[in-house]
C-alpha cells in the first residue's frame, strides 16, 4: 500500500503542475482527475479492510499470555493510528474535489487540487507511521514469544526435576516427558533464529548480537546433551544421574531465561527513553519558537507588513519541528490524538 500511496502521489503531483500551466482544462483532464480519486479510494478501502483484520487479530492477542500489556495497548494504539489513516478530512478533500471538477472553474480545481495533494501527503505520513510502528511491534513480540517459551520450558524442567527426585515416579514416563522439553529447545531456537532475522542491523545492533550471542551460549553449553542424558538415565531407571543431568539443564534454562528477560525490558526502556527525549527536545523548539512569535506578534500594531517574512519563518520553524517529532513512530503512542489535531490545525 505504502508503493502505491507514493506512486500515486507522484503521478497525481505531475498532473497537478502540468495542468498549473495552462489556462482552460478539458474532459480528458476530468477523466484522469477522477481515475486519481478512484485510485486513492480502492487505498483507502485497503486500508478499511487491513484495519478489519488487525481487529480480529486483535481480540484473539488479549489473552494471549506471552504478549505483555504494554505490547497489547500499543497494538489497541495501532488500531486507532489505523482507523485515522483515511479519516473525514481525506473525504472531504475527495468531495470538494468531484465538486471543482463539476464545474470545471480553473481556480478552484487548482486549490483543491492542492488540498488534495496534503490530505494524500498526510495519508502517506500516517500509512508509514503504522507501518513502521507495527514492524516494533512485531520485533517486540518475537521477542516476547521467545521469553514466553523459555520460561514455560524452564517450569517444565522444574516441574520434571522434583518428580524425578520422587522415589516413586515413572521413568519411563518421565522420559517422555523429557523428550518433549527438548522439543521445546527445537521451538525456542527457531523462535530466536525468527527474531534474530528481524533485527535491524542498523537501528537494532545491540539486540541482534544479544540474540545470536544467546543463540551460541546455547550450542556452546551444550544443553541438548544435557537433555539427552537426562532422557537416556530416566530409560535406564537410573534416577540419580538423571537429577545431575536434569539440574544442569535447568541452570542453563534460567541463565537463558534470564538474558531474554532482559532484552524484552531493554526494548521496553529503551523505547521509552528515545520518546522521552523526542518529546524534551519538542518542546523546547516549541517554546522558543513561541517566544519568538510574542515578540514578532508585539510588532504587529505598528506595522504589520515587515514581520511578515518573520512568521513564514516562524511557520517553517514549526513544520521542521513537527517533522522532528514525527521522525520517530513510536512517538504517535505517546501523544494524544488532540496534540496531533491541533498541531495540523495550527500548520493549516
Amino acid at each position: 500500500s505504502i508503493e502505491q500511496s507514493r506512486e500515486l502521489q507522484d503521478e497525481f503531483e505531475q498532473k497537478r503542475r502540468e495542468m498549473m500551466k495552462r489556462e482552460e482544462f478539458d474532459w480528458e483532464d476530468r477523466q484522469e482527475l477522477e481515475q486519481f480519486l478512484n485510485r486513492q479510494e480502492d487505498l483507502n478501502q485497503q486500508i478499511d479492510t487491513i484495519a478489519d483484520e488487525y481487529q480480529q487479530l486483535l481480540e484473539k492477542f488479549q489473552d494471549n499470555p506471552s504478549l505483555s500489556q504494554e505490547t497489547l495497548e500499543k497494538m489497541e494504539r495501532i488500531k486507532e493510528l489505523m482507523d485515522e489513516i483515511a479519516d473525514e478530512r481525506m473525504q472531504d478533500m475527495m468531495e470538494q474535489m468531484r465538486a471543482a471538477m463539476e464545474d470545471m472553474d480553473r481556480d478552484e480545481l487548482l486549490k483543491a487540487m492542492e488540498d488534495f495533494k496534503f490530505s494524500m501527503e498526510e495519508f502517506d505520513r500516517k500509512l508509514q507511521n503504522t507501518l513502521d510502528l507495527l514492524e516494533n511491534i512485531k520485533k517486540e513480540q518475537s521477542i516476547q514469544k521467545a521469553l514466553a517459551i523459555s520460561k514455560e520450558m524452564e517450569q517444565m524442567q522444574q516441574d520434571l526435576l522434583e518428580r524425578t527426585e520422587q522415589e516413586s515416579a515413572d521413568s519411563q514416563a518421565l522420559a517422555e516427558e523429557q523428550e518433549r522439553i527438548s522439543d521445546k529447545l527445537d521451538a525456542l531456537r527457531d523462535q530466536l533464529e525468527e527474531a534474530t532475522e528481524l533485527m535491524d542491523d542498523d537501528k537494532d545492533r545491540e539486540l541482534k548480537e544479544a540474540l545470536q550471542e544467546l543463540q551460541e551460549q546455547i550450542e556452546a553449553e551444550n544443553l541438548d546433551q544435557d537433555l539427552e542424558q537426562s532422557r537416556d538415565h530416566l530409560q535406564n531407571m537410573d534416577m540419580s544421574q538423571a537429577v545431575s543431568s536434569q539440574e544442569q539443564a535447568l541452570q542453563k534454562m534460567q541463565r537463558m531465561t534470564q538474558k531474554l528477560d532482559e532484552m524484552a525490558e531493554a526494548m521496553m526502556s529503551e523505547s521509552m527513553s528515545g520518546m522521552a527525549e523526542v518529546i524534551q527536545a519538542t518542546i523546547r523548539r516549541l517554546l522558543a519558537l513561541s517566544q519568538e512569535h510574542q515578540i514578532t506578534s508585539s510588532r504587529l500594531a505598528q506595522d504589520p507588513f515587515p514581520i511578515y517574512p518573520d512568521l513564514i519563518a516562524g511557520f517553517d520553524a514549526l513544520q521542521l519541528a513537527l517533522q522532528k517529532l514525527y521522525s520517530s513512530p513510536q512517538i504517535i503512542l505517546y501523544i494524544t490524538p488532540k496534540f496531533i489535531m491541533d498541531a495540523d490545525m495550527t500548520l493549516t
